[in-house]
């Protein structure tokens, strides 16, 4: 009797365990954000429609195009110049790309 009330405990524990694991697999498969990606789909902010493997990386600290990189070749980087002697104008030959300060 003892053996049946086990072994019935762990068939309610694996039934329970396949229950969550298919739980999990369905919630890889739903669009939280509604952008047309899911996490199965490479999306790796599925609560924020503006990151999503088509999405245009920009400046913001995030990695919106979900590469794994943050802020990488950006559409709204700036070139800036160093102005070494001081004239207000900076030196084509010493540029710099990188996001704006501000954002």
């Amino acid at each position: 009797m003892v053996t049946n009330i086990i072994f019935s405990l762990f068939a309610c524990i694996s039934e329970i365990k396949s229950v969550e694991e298919d739980s999990l697999i369905e919630n890889l498969n739903l669009d939280y954000d509604q952008d047309g990606f899911t996490e199965n789909q490479g999306d790796c902010d599925d609560q924020n429609p503006m990151v999503n493997p088509e999405e245009q990386e920009i400046c913001d600290g995030f990695d919106n195009d979900c590469n794994g990189v943050v802020d990488d070749n950006p559409e709204d980087i700036e070139t800036y110049y160093s102005d070494a002697d001081g004239d207000g104008f900076g030196s084509e030959a010493e540029s710099e790309l990188a996001c704006p300060a501000d954002k």
